[in-house]
């Protein structure tokens, strides 16, 4: 039974709590679609019906992967993947892997599916190790479930030759509906749980008011920190202040990387940061105003707004953040005539 390989898993793994789950990894404007629709869509009919707001993937591994793979809703069997790796927040163009644009997701979002649920659905498949490039073998069974090298596949710290099994995948044809197995949706920090929640409010209120309470912040052995994002952002009614992540993971990705390369120097790198303020009242936004910064991407100083204007009639002020043209906070604040409410 799945359930006792299941259980067996979690008895064994070092991290006790992933074998109970499988994971989807996705950036935040593709997660909100998924909530809204409430269906995750392989690459191919994402594409088709042009709903894939991020890419997430390296264009190389895309071009190496078989359209048959492309045509499955792809899941993980743990996160802290290589892919994740590569691709968690925000990286300088120039430090992405193989130089691909696309290869990178700058606010990582992990919907968590019950595995048990997943596995015993007729139309899912999974591999041993990733399907990515030229696939590994897919099975269905029980007997070929049991059969996996799960001490390899959980293991958080694999040897060179183990690595292949941090991308064992479970798969579904075209598409799956969520709500089958979802048990919950993790962000990184606050700042992006709060950016998620209004991300979904504006695109879709009925999908916010049913995932919001499953949407938190799981901190320990989910997320790698190595790129760049907004730690805060705090407004008391006359000052904005944002702070940027300068993680020990952050800085020992962009120098590994930047030793592969030739001509690269890494202090040099910047990033542009657009902060983009609204002032709303019932009947839309009565207000807008942005400012844009290069900021080191290496390096980065907090940004500080002084005596920011409360505009007549006002009920509320949105603050977006984008690094380049990516959105990576959203947030909302009350405020009246007379202030902060």
């Amino acid at each position: 039974m799945y359930s006792d390989i299941i259980k067996q898993n979690m008895e064994n793994a070092e991290i006790r709590w992933w074998p109970k789950y499988a994971y989807h990894f996705t950036d935040i404007r593709n997660a909100v679609n998924i909530l809204a629709l409430g269906r995750l869509y392989s690459r191919l009919s994402a594409e088709q019906f042009n709903i894939m707001q991020n890419d997430n993937a390296s264009r190389q591994v895309i071009d190496m992967t078989s359209k048959d793979i492309m045509s499955f809703v792809r899941f993980y069997f743990r996160p802290l993947t290589p892919t994740q790796y590569h691709n968690e927040g925000y990286k300088h163009k120039d430090i992405r892997y193989d130089g691909d644009e696309n290869a990178n997701i700058p606010v990582p979002i992990f919907l968590f599916f019950d595995l048990e649920k997943l596995l015993q659905d007729p139309a899912i498949k999974f591999s041993e190790r990733c399907q990515a490039g030229h696939g590994d073998k897919v099975c269905d069974t029980e007997e070929e479930f049991a059969a996996f090298d799960f001490k390899k596949i959980y293991n958080p710290r694999p040897s060179k030759d183990e690595v292949a099994y941090k991308q064992a995948e479970i798969i579904c044809p075209d598409y799956y509906d969520i709500d089958k197995a979802l048990v919950g949706i993790a962000c990184r920090t606050e700042i992006e749980r709060q950016s998620l929640l209004n991300m979904l409010q504006e695109k879709n209120r009925q999908s916010f008011y049913k995932y919001k309470d499953k949407i938190r912040i799981v901190k320990d052995d989910l997320f790698e920190y190595n790129g760049l994002f907004v730690s805060d952002c705090d407004y008391n009614g006359e000052s904005l202040s944002i702070r940027f992540s300068d993680t020990k993971s952050k800085h020992d990705y962009a120098i590994r990387t930047v030793h592969q390369k030739d001509n690269i120097d890494i202090n040099s790198l910047t990033v542009s940061v657009i902060v983009e303020f609204e002032w709303h009242n019932r009947n839309g936004v009565l207000f807008h105003r942005d400012f844009k910064k290069e900021m080191s991407y290496l390096n980065p100083h907090s940004l500080v707004f002084s005596n920011v204007p409360i505009i007549q009639g006002a009920k509320e002020m949105s603050v977006k953040v984008y690094f380049d043209t990516n959105l990576v906070c959203f947030m909302k604040y009350k405020v009246s005539e007379s202030g902060v409410l």
